[in-house]
């Protein structure tokens, strides 16, 4: 097949992982494309669309309108009804992903990255058998072969892009969580600045219920669950039942469901002269399953490592590395932390969780902080809660 277009980068996904790293690469200098499959960037949300302060402002500066709702309060609720509620002035924001998305693939386009939408990578070449040269896409009813030096997979929780590249990107059932999220309207008595979790065993094994607003009136409800502790329902279902009792009145105005992998550190992060970033690289908090923050850092260090790659005079692969270092360098403990807690959740048991609601709500309740440091909170959980410990005795010998 003839190269029917040639760039220095391609990177595949327009979400905010490849958005980052397009922006980079042309910033730099060069000329890359990204490509989106879909006929509108940031459609469809498959997000609970939820970030910190911190883990957005840390990589691009805020503009106030991708922002739904402030958020300034957190309320969990455990298994037996005990809540804990903690006020916390910045704690993050309730994005609108359309408009964030879209903003984001503008900023690169702006940069000079060239902008394809539905448009699908189909396959990598390799014509030597060791680099890869050409990404194909299929776009307008006709495939297309496009010539590069380098290629950034940002194609989601889905990723075909590692596959192809020769890495293994498959998970077992218990590191690859289900969710389903209904966009709910018509509620009442809904506090825009507050998110609200419940840990119910039953219902979600291994996981969680979320509530995000988005509006007075609109919010994101949805549940993660563990398959494989299930009985085969499957997360809409679940998430359904918790509905029609909680927001029996309110109008369902968008469903989404998806999968959520666990973290796996650098496995698959690079091979020969591709790079996978976001949830491609299954770069998300392993216990909450949020990935909007780490994708943004993930495609930034990936597009700044490929334009150093191709700013070199004579390019050398081990140069690639330092995209993995500079990430896990930035979030690896923290993130290695989560993954361990993780496998401790999945363990304990319903009267586990209201001890852990009961001890929080005892340091926490009412209480007006202004961090939130997840792995500090677990280890001090761990310390109150030493039985914990023997859960996880597989981790550490």
């Amino acid at each position: 097949m003839k190269t029917d277009h040639s760039f220095d980068a391609v990177v595949i996904g327009a979400g905010p992982a490849g958005s980052l790293a397009a922006y980079q690469i042309a910033r730099a200098g060069f000329s890359v494309l990204l490509v989106e499959k879909h006929p509108v960037v940031g459609v469809p949300v498959c997000c609970a669309e939820g970030i910190t302060v911190e883990g957005l402002t840390k990589v691009v500066p805020l503009d106030r309108r991708w922002v739904c709702s402030d958020i300034s309060r957190i309320t969990l609720h455990g298994p037996d009804g005990t809540a804990v509620a903690i006020n916390h002035p910045a704690a993050g924001y309730i994005l609108d992903r359309t408009i964030f998305d879209r903003d984001l693939a503008a900023r690169a386009a702006a940069a000079g990255a060239t902008l394809w939408v539905n448009a699908e990578a189909v396959g990598i070449v390799s014509a030597d058998g060791q680099l890869f040269d050409r990404v194909i896409v299929s776009r307008g009813g006709r495939t297309e072969s496009i010539g590069c030096r380098i290629i950034i997979g940002c194609d989601g929780v889905e990723s075909l892009v590692g596959r192809w590249a020769g890495m293994d990107t498959l998970l077992l059932p218990e590191n690859m969580d289900s969710a389903a999220q209904i966009l709910l309207g018509d509620l009442r008595g809904l506090d825009q600045h507050q998110m609200e979790f419940f840990i119910l065993p039953e219902l979600a094994p291994g996981g969680y219920v979320w509530v995000f607003p988005k509006s007075p009136t609109t919010a994101n409800v949805g549940l993660g669950y563990t398959p494989s502790l299930g009985d085969g329902r499957t997360a809409l279902a679940r998430l359904k039942s918790f509905v029609d009792v909680r927001y029996s009145s309110a109008s369902k105005l968008a469903t989404n469901c998806g999968g959520i992998p666990a973290f796996r550190g650098r496995k698959i992060m690079t091979n020969k002269n591709v790079l996978l970033a976001g949830d491609a690289a299954r770069l998300l908090d392993s216990l909450s399953g949020a990935g909007i923050a780490n994708a943004l850092l993930s495609g930034k260090y990936a597009g700044q490592t490929a334009a150093e790659y191709l700013n070199a005079g004579a390019p050398r692969l081990a140069m690639l590395r330092q995209y993995p270092e500079r990430f896990m360098r930035d979030k690896g403990r923290n993130l290695r932390y989560l993954l361990y807690a993780r496998q401790i959740f999945m363990k304990m048991s319903t009267q586990d969780f209201n001890d852990v609601v009961v001890f929080l709500k005892s340091v926490f309740d009412g209480k007006t902080i202004h961090e939130v440091d997840a792995v500090s909170i677990i280890k001090s959980i761990l310390r109150a809660k030493p039985r914990l410990l023997t859960l996880a005795r597989h981790l550490f010998w």
